[in-house]
Formats: structure tokens, sequence, C-alpha cells
């Protein structure tokens, strides 16, 4: 799909958005995601990994407009996304992982507004030199569990390569997500959509 034209949104991601118009503050669609983080970790390097994986997935770079009464995507040519750090090795032992887990779930509960990027938010809460814990939260309209789970290897893997100072083996990207979007709007797709939705109406005819 080309990416000089307007960028239909997915049919889940309509439905999220036409949802939000009504429910503006929901976190029903957040998906949070966190890592326990044990042993050394170089924080620079972290973020580096996190800037490659958000300059390589155009998907954590997308958001929201209007366009002829629908929503469409708009991917962002370029994003810098820092990684929050929370700093509690002040606080008393007993109590880091307590306080973190609250501040975390304070920023994964912080809505999102679609029409504004980026639709994801990363914070680095640091227990100790050697413990920390990695909270991703992004908004069910630019991912899902599959692909976040695939984000989390690669931030892993450009991490790895960001410490080694060796290139990321990481496979070129083909299609992306407004392409499968794009498709979903295709004449085949909607035909085959049609025929389901025929099927269950003369099932539940009465």
């Amino acid at each position: 799909q080309s990416r000089d034209v307007p960028l239909p949104a997915s049919l889940s991601q309509r439905r999220m958005w036409v949802i939000q118009q009504f429910d503006p503050a929901s976190v029903a669609y957040h998906v949070p995601v966190s890592l326990r983080l044990r042993g050394g970790l170089d924080r620079a390097a972290l973020q580096r990994a996190f800037d490659l994986v958000v300059q390589r997935q155009q998907g954590v770079r997308t958001h929201f407009t209007l366009h002829a009464d629908e929503p469409v995507q708009h991917i962002v040519p370029s994003m810098a996304v820092a990684i929050e750090q929370i700093d509690l090795r002040q606080r008393p032992a007993a109590d880091r992982v307590e306080e973190a887990r609250s501040m975390l779930a304070e920023r994964a509960a912080r809505p999102f507004d679609l029409t504004q990027p980026p639709l994801h938010r990363a914070t680095l809460a640091i227990l100790d030199d050697r413990d920390h814990v990695f909270l991703w939260s992004m908004h069910h309209a630019i991912t899902d569990i599959w692909s976040i789970t695939i984000l989390m290897r690669e931030i892993l893997t450009l991490y790895a390569a960001c410490l080694s100072g060796g290139p990321a083996q990481l496979p070129p990207l083909e299609i992306e997500y407004a392409d499968y979007a794009a498709w979903q709007r295709s004449p085949a797709a909607t035909a085959q959509r049609q025929h389901q939705i025929d099927f269950w109406l003369d099932r539940l005819r009465d």
C-alpha cells in the first residue's frame, strides 16, 4: 500500500476509534507488558535499542485522524520516545517493589488520545543497580499480544547488538500493519467477509 495516500484503519482499529469517541478516558484497550531485568543493565543501550525498534516498526509511529468521516492511519516518519526512568534506589529496600508496582500501574492506566502520537509509553523503574522493571504500555490500536511479543524480542536483540557494537541480525520488514489494513478493504477480502456474514445470516434466520 502506497504511503502517499490516506491509509485506511483496519476494521478493529475503526472499532476502537468509535469506542473512544464515547469514552475518551477508557483504558480497556491498553496493552501493558513488563519485564523484570536482573543483573547489570546499560540504560543508555536500552534506550538506543528502543529507539531502533520505534524507527523500524511503523506501527508504533502510527496515530489516527479523520478523513472523509473515516479514521485513517498516519505514520510519523521519525519519532523519539524517551524511556521515563523512576529511580527508587533511595527508598527503603523493602518498599521498592510495591512502590514500583504502584507507579507503573498508574502509568499503564494513563489514557491515550488516538489523534496524538505516540500511542505508547515506556518506563524503567530502577530498584537497585542490578534490578530493574521495564514497562511498555501501548494502545491496542497499534499492537496486540502477538505483536508486542515480537517487539520485546527485537528490543532484546538490538540491546545485545548495542552492547557488543555489532550489527543486529533482524530481517527486513516487507509487510506492515498498514498493508494488512489496506488488504482488509480490498474487493477479495470484502467478498470473503460478506460470504461469512451471509452464512450466519442464513444460519440464524428467524
